[in-house]
Protein backbone atom coordinates (compact mmCIF):
# COMPACT_ATOMS: atom_id res chain seq x y z
CA UNK A 1 0.00 0.00 0.00
CA UNK A 2 1.56 3.35 -1.05
CA UNK A 3 0.43 6.08 0.81
CA UNK A 4 0.76 9.39 -0.92
CA UNK A 5 -0.48 11.77 1.50
CA UNK A 6 0.77 11.39 5.32
CA UNK A 7 -2.53 10.85 7.36
CA UNK A 8 -2.20 11.65 11.07
CA UNK A 9 -4.98 9.35 11.89
CA UNK A 10 -3.80 6.72 9.78
CA UNK A 11 -0.35 6.58 11.50
CA UNK A 12 -1.83 6.47 14.50
CA UNK A 13 -3.92 3.20 13.76
CA UNK A 14 -1.09 1.57 11.93
CA UNK A 15 1.14 2.46 15.35
CA UNK A 16 -1.57 0.73 17.39
CA UNK A 17 -1.72 -1.74 15.14
CA UNK A 18 1.68 -2.11 16.18
CA UNK A 19 1.75 -2.10 19.42
CA UNK A 20 -1.01 -4.91 19.51
CA UNK A 21 0.40 -7.26 16.64
CA UNK A 22 3.90 -6.49 16.69
CA UNK A 23 5.48 -4.72 13.39
CA UNK A 24 7.35 -2.26 12.65
CA UNK A 25 8.08 0.43 10.72
CA UNK A 26 10.66 0.84 7.77
CA UNK A 27 12.41 3.97 7.42
CA UNK A 28 14.22 3.55 4.42
CA UNK A 29 11.33 2.22 2.67
CA UNK A 30 8.76 4.30 4.41
CA UNK A 31 6.71 1.05 4.78
CA UNK A 32 5.05 -0.74 7.51
CA UNK A 33 5.37 -4.28 8.46
CA UNK A 34 3.54 -6.69 10.29
CA UNK A 35 4.56 -10.29 10.30
CA UNK A 36 2.27 -13.37 9.98
CA UNK A 37 -0.46 -14.42 10.76
CA UNK A 38 -1.36 -10.85 11.85
CA UNK A 39 -0.46 -9.01 8.30
CA UNK A 40 -3.71 -10.67 7.19
CA UNK A 41 -5.26 -9.08 9.90
CA UNK A 42 -3.61 -5.84 9.42
CA UNK A 43 -4.81 -6.43 5.39
CA UNK A 44 -8.69 -6.95 6.34
CA UNK A 45 -8.37 -4.24 8.95
CA UNK A 46 -7.30 -1.87 5.77
CA UNK A 47 -9.22 -3.08 3.31
CA UNK A 48 -12.84 -2.34 5.54
CA UNK A 49 -11.13 1.28 6.46
CA UNK A 50 -11.18 1.69 2.27
CA UNK A 51 -14.72 0.13 2.23
CA UNK A 52 -16.19 2.71 4.83
CA UNK A 53 -14.49 5.74 2.88
CA UNK A 54 -15.68 4.86 -0.29
CA UNK A 55 -19.16 4.33 1.30
CA UNK A 56 -19.11 7.66 2.52
CA UNK A 57 -17.55 9.44 -0.74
Amino acid sequence: MKLVTFNHDLVALLKQWRNEVGGKYDGKYKSWQYWQPFSKTILKRLQELHDLGVKSE
